[in-house]
């Protein structure tokens, strides 16, 4: 298999060939774009509506300085990628504000075959089964989060887990056709039935022909994210502390809490306004620089299993993708046979495994290649990298598809 990667950044996909000289090339959606499209002939077809002076009046542009309706500003996120049974095919998980889709994509093909198209729900993370290209997923719900498991065609679709909690990132496991490992925390509600904890993350295994699921690696005090099992059988995964363990107490940190408790509450009440502004909007209260600023918007899918990565203050001091934007506690580990594990790298976001034993990872700002050896060598450097893949979708073919949409787009 030729070497590559393909890798999610702010949404979007990306595909780069192996060698520090290769091109780096966007994988455009041309679903998402009937998606805007038809977003578009819809806004002039009742374009009458918002014409006049009353309208323009009480209009979103008005009151925001902008456009909200503007389709070419319509965001819609990758959402997750993985690669399939065949070099260069690849899956990817679409999400606009209202519909989500599951697509399946050749390389060297400007086409995608459409598997899943819902408004249900949102799909995140998920991956295909070598052999039979059979697909499990990410479902999220609002109240919490499922695996499912459906063909490569879109058949047969079947939510196999459910209950309290939030059930993601699942991965088949090499030679056991109808087993997966995915990771899973359970939510803790009060008496109304709301969510008011994140238990810690364990790795979960489940047998699809029994039903019977197996917690493989579990710690109260310890999270264990996107497992990921080798051809060998050598499990993988990200090990960060659990964020509620139990802390000492500190006497002058309880007097701080106790003094910034009123600026907190006044600030949690103004982030919970805007929150409903973007939401309904797509604008803050208020602007920390110009209008027109993307980065500015923290992309949901960076919210990390539930914390927010501080990013902007990472990539403005970082210049060569050394400065991780997750913290160093975040190891990429192997989990030995013998049950030990061991620490491959420091601060990892996302991380995949070569067929032939090597590793390509990311902190979020760069992506790096181990080798079956050990060594460890910069591939690629980009901003706000939420997951990467080891696959052969190369970017030359893809350049050329893209220069083909635009073409069409212009006629």
């Amino acid at each position: 298999m030729a070497r590559g990667i393909v890798y999610l950044s702010n949404g979007r996909l990306f595909a780069k060939g192996d060698g520090d000289a290769s091109a780096c090339a966007p994988i455009e959606s041309p679903f998402a774009q009937s998606i805007r499209q038809r977003a578009s002939e819809l806004q002039r077809r009742h374009a009458w509506k918002s014409q006049g002076r009353g309208a323009a009046f009480i209009s979103g542009a008005a009151l925001w300085g902008g456009d909200q309706n503007d389709p070419a500003q319509m965001r819609i996120d990758i959402t997750g990628v993985c690669r399939g049974t065949d070099d260069g095919d690849l899956f990817y998980a679409l999400q606009s504000q209202d519909i989500s889709g599951v697509l399946r994509r050749r390389e060297g093909s400007s086409a995608e075959l459409r598997i899943l198209h819902t408004s249900d729900y949102r799909v995140g993370p998920l991956a295909a089964q070598p052999g039979t290209g059979r697909l499990a997923l990410t479902i999220r719900h609002r109240g919490g989060s499922t695996i499912a498991v459906m063909g490569a065609d879109g058949s047969e679709f079947s939510e196999i887990t459910q209950g309290e909690s939030m059930d993601e990132s699942p991965c088949w496991v090499p030679n056991a056709p109808n087993r997966l490992v995915f990771q899973s925390a359970g939510l803790a509600t009060n008496e109304r039935g709301q969510t008011v904890g994140l238990g810690p993350y364990a790795i979960q295994m489940l047998d699809l022909e029994t039903g019977r699921m197996t917690s493989i690696v579990e710690d109260a005090k310890t999270e264990f994210l996107a497992p990921k099992i080798a051809t060998d059988g050598v499990l993988h995964y990200i090990r960060r502390p659990y964020g509620l363990a139990k802390r000492k107490f500190h006497l002058f940190r309880f007097i701080e809490d106790l003094l910034l408790l009123p600026f907190r509450l006044i600030y949690a009440i103004f982030q919970f306004l805007n929150f409903f502004t973007m939401r309904y909007t797509g604008k803050p209260l208020a602007k920390g620089g110009p209008s027109n600023e993307r980065a500015s918007d923290m992309p949901a899918d960076m919210m990390l299993w539930g914390n927010l990565i501080q990013a902007r203050k990472s990539m403005n001091n970082d210049k060569e993708g050394t400065v991780s934007l997750v913290p160093a506690s975040w190891e990429l580990c192997r989990h030995a046979k013998d049950g030990q594990p061991e620490a491959l790298a420091k601060g990892v976001l996302s991380y995949d495994l070569e067929n032939d034993g090597g590793i390509v990872y990311s902190n979020g700002n760069a992506i790096f290649r181990r080798s079956p050896e050990g060594k460890i060598s910069r591939l690629h450097r980009d901003a706000m990298i939420q997951q990467v893949i080891a696959a052969s979708y190369q970017p030359e073919a893809v350049a050329a598809e893209v220069s083909g949409i635009a073409a069409l787009d212009a006629r």
